[in-house]
C-alpha cells in the first residue's frame, strides 16, 4: 500500500511539473519573437532541457502525445543554421512525417534514463539521415548554442528558424496542455478562443459557467464532446 500512495504521489508531482513544462513552452511559442534576446534564451533552454519534458512525460499520470515537437523543432533549426553558413546542403526529399515518428518513438515509447541517454539518442536519430561528417557539426553546433558561443548571424538565423516553426510547437504542445484542464478552464478557453469575454456575452458566460461547472455538465461535456 505504502509503494502504491508512494507511485502516485511521484506521478502528482511528475504531471504538475509537465503541465508547466508545456505551459511556458506553448507560451512562448504562441507569442512569438516580443524581445529578440529573451526568445532567444527561452527557446535555448527548451532545447536543453527536453530530458524533463521525457523524464515528467514517462512518470505522469497524464499520457501526452506530441513530446515529439520539441526534438523535431530542435533539430530543424539546428538544420537551418548549417543551411545558412553553408555547412550542409539543403535536402528536399527528406521524409518529414518519418522523421517526426521517430522523435515520436525516441520521446514516448523509449525510455532514456538520463539527460545524456536522450542527448545521445537525439543525434543518433539525427545521425540516421545524414553523413558522419555533418552529424559532427551537428553535435559542435549544439555544443556553441549551449555554451552561448554563437555568432551574431548565428544567433539570428537560430531565432528566425525557431520562429518559423512556433506555429507547429505551439499547435502540438498546445493539444498536450488541454489534457491538463479542468473542465471549466476549458470552457474559459473556449470563451477566449472565440472572442466572447467581452460586453454582455461575459455575464451570459459567468452564467453559463456556473452551469458547466456541476457535476451534469460534466456529463454533457462528455456526451457533447465539447
Amino acid at each position: 500500500l505504502k509503494s502504491i500512495m508512494t507511485k502516485q504521489k511521484l506521478a502528482s508531482i511528475c504531471t504538475d511539473k509537465l503541465k508547466y513544462l508545456i505551459s511556458n513552452a506553448v507560451e512562448v511559442a504562441s507569442n512569438g519573437v516580443v524581445v529578440p534576446k529573451m526568445y532567444y534564451r527561452s527557446r535555448v533552454r527548451l532545447y536543453d532541457t527536453m530530458y524533463r519534458f521525457h523524464s515528467n512525460g514517462k512518470k505522469s499520470s497524464v499520457k501526452v502525445k506530441h513530446l515529439y515537437a520539441i526534438p523535431y523543432s530542435r533539430y530543424f533549426t539546428l538544420r537551418d543554421i548549417l543551411i545558412s553558413t553553408g555547412a550542409e546542403q539543403e535536402v528536399i526529399d527528406e521524409d518529414d512525417e518519418q522523421i517526426k515518428q521517430n522523435f515520436k518513438l525516441m520521446m514516448d515509447e523509449k525510455d532514456h534514463p538520463s539527460k545524456q541517454a536522450l542527448e545521445k539518442a537525439f543525434f543518433t536519430e539525427i545521425g540516421k539521415m545524414k553523413s558522419p561528417e555533418v552529424l559532427a557539426e551537428y553535435v559542435e553546433l549544439n555544443k556553441r548554442i549551449l555554451n552561448n558561443k554563437l555568432s551574431e548571424q548565428e544567433k539570428f538565423v537560430f531565432i528566425e528558424a525557431s520562429a518559423e516553426i512556433d506555429t507547429f510547437l505551439a499547435k502540438k504542445l498546445g493539444d498536450d496542455a488541454k489534457l491538463f484542464m479542468s473542465t471549466e478552464e476549458k470552457f474559459l478557453k473556449f470563451l477566449k478562443d472565440h472572442r466572447y469575454l467581452s460586453g454582455w456575452v461575459t455575464a451570459a458566460g459567468v452564467v453559463v459557467f456556473t452551469i458547466m461547472s456541476s457535476p451534469i455538465s460534466d456529463h454533457f461535456l462528455s456526451i457533447s464532446k465539447f
